[in-house]
């Protein structure tokens, strides 16, 4: 089920859903936009990266029909403070090692190679640059439109829209040893906040182990299989602040976190969700 339309050349497309298509595929409209490019750096703060009522927020794709999201009740009051941070980090991890770190204040970005004036409405976040001869650099070339990042209130969110292979492991992931590979140009929910503020609930009453917040994309030069024991050549951590700062908090701050982690309202009255435009 794919979340885009084609047009002819240079055109936008866009994946939007509101709360009435929750329940719904995933359905397309297409935009315009005009262009612009920034990258924000790991450790750097905005207002900006609270919840909002434009939150982008795609919905999940055809790989989240497999448990633990299909049929797994969550408490509707087990929400995140109303004043979370949602923005993300990021780290970028070649063969093994760490080599750069972003924080990214919008609520959605497009991990590219190189950054292009003709893409907008979207921040566009660089991978760092390796040496011309690493394979790194051959895999880089070949990652063309990127793929697309959403982190927001619901959750994290993304879409592959370049050909190369890219493997996920997350807090929800499928059951099955995997590699569960991201299908193309579906948005895909990967992260679950109302998963998470559960478990951390849980964490806090002493009921369970702190829950995991980290979602993990492996970009391959060709598509691993079950056997595959190789390191990938690219890795791309990812994070939401707020789940990063709640893991952290002492046991009084807990305390103060826990009574917090409640509804704020009837989810029909939500504000609409996110847009996430790509070209």
């Amino acid at each position: 089920m794919s979340p885009e339309r084609e047009e002819n050349a240079g055109n936008t497309k866009n994946c939007i859903l509101s709360p009435s298509l929750l329940q719904d595929p995933l359905k397309n409209e297409e935009v315009g936009a005009s262009g612009g490019a920034s990258h924000s750096d790991f450790g750097s703060s905005s207002s900006s990266s609270s919840s909002s009522s434009n939150s982008p927020e795609p919905q999940e794709g055809t790989d989240t029909s497999e448990a633990p999201f299909q049929g797994d009740q969550v408490s509707p009051e087990l929400l995140p403070p109303p004043d979370s941070d949602y923005s993300l980090l990021l780290t970028f991890i070649y063969n093994g090692h760490v080599v750069g770190e972003a924080q990214v204040q919008s609520l959605d970005c497009r991990l590219v190679a190189e950054p292009s004036s003709s893409q907008c409405g979207m921040e566009q976040v660089v991978f760092p640059k390796p040496g011309p001869q690493e394979p790194t650099q051959r895999l880089l070339s070949q990652l063309e439109r990127g793929v697309l990042v959403a982190s927001n209130s619901r959750g994290l969110f993304v879409q592959r829209l370049c050909p190369i292979p890219i493997s996920w492991s997350a807090p929800q992931a499928p059951p099955g040893p995997g590699p569960h590979l991201l299908p193309s140009n579906e948005c895909v929910e990967l992260f679950r906040t109302t998963y998470f503020c559960r478990d951390l609930a849980r964490y806090f009453q002493g009921l369970g182990p702190p829950p995991k917040s980290q979602v993990t994309l492996n970009f391959w030069e060709e598509s691993p299989g079950p056997s595959h024991t190789l390191q990938s050549l690219i890795t791309v951590q990812m994070e939401q602040a707020f789940a990063r700062h709640l893991l952290k908090e002492t046991p009084e701050d807990q305390a103060a976190t826990l009574s917090l982690v409640q509804s704020l309202g009837d989810p029909s009255s939500s504000p609409p969700l996110c847009s996430s435009y790509f070209l």
